[in-house]
């Protein structure tokens, strides 16, 4: 199904300027996170909006752009998806992404910005390699790739050096834990053993 940006606000693509404002302002006014607070579904749905609303103001909305069974055609489905990137509704585009019949370069091009920029670096980083891979000629694909490898280095060495840093906190732990039980063993057996008995002593706990 063709994304419609005009139902998302319940308006007609003819609708003035104007119109478009004051709609988009009333359904702000009854979904706005600051007036549903905790409310998850309400937040999706301004989300939502927010990118619609960017999204006909951008000028990418235009009719025409479907195919002849009604689906959106790769043309308006990439405006689409680059005018979410750009307005930061990244979630936005991925969905358009997914519902997409077949996967260019530019798909995973496109892809790849919005998963590193919800921190999915991994697949971030495969879908921009893949982008090099098929079209390895441009140099936007290549730019995007070295960004994203940059900085998912820098944030898999974060999270190495946390992951490290949490093992020395539990292995601390469990050397102070290991202590405690030493002494209480010590106690228990030595307990009475003047310096002169005491190789007795330890003799006599391991027989």
């Amino acid at each position: 199904m063709a994304y419609d940006p005009y139902k998302i606000l319940g308006v007609s693509p003819d609708i003035s300027e104007d119109g478009l404002t004051r709609a988009y302002r009333s359904l702000a006014r009854r979904y706005h996170p600051d007036l549903n607070p905790g409310d998850a579904n309400a937040a999706n749905r301004m989300s939502e909006i927010n990118a619609a609303y960017e999204y006909i103001k951008s000028g990418a909305a235009n009719e025409s752009d479907t195919t002849p069974d009604g689906d959106m055609s790769d043309k308006a489905r990439m405006s689409a998806v680059k005018t979410f990137i750009r307005t930061g509704y990244y979630e936005q585009a991925l969905r358009l992404l997914a519902e997409a019949p077949y996967k260019t370069a530019e798909w995973y091009c496109y892809s790849a910005i919005s998963l590193s920029a919800i921190g999915d670096w991994p697949l971030a980083q495969e879908h921009a390699l893949t982008a090099v891979d098929m079209d390895p000629d441009n140099p936007e694909y290549e730019d995007v790739l070295a960004q994203i490898e940059s900085t998912a280095g820098k944030h898999l060495k974060k999270k190495s050096r946390q992951t490290m840093s949490n093992a020395g906190v539990t292995m601390a732990f469990l050397l102070v834990i290991i202590g405690f039980i030493l002494i209480g063993f010590l106690s228990k057996h030595l307990s009475g053993c003047s310096m002169q008995s005491l190789s007795s002593c330890f003799n006599g706990m391991f027989n």
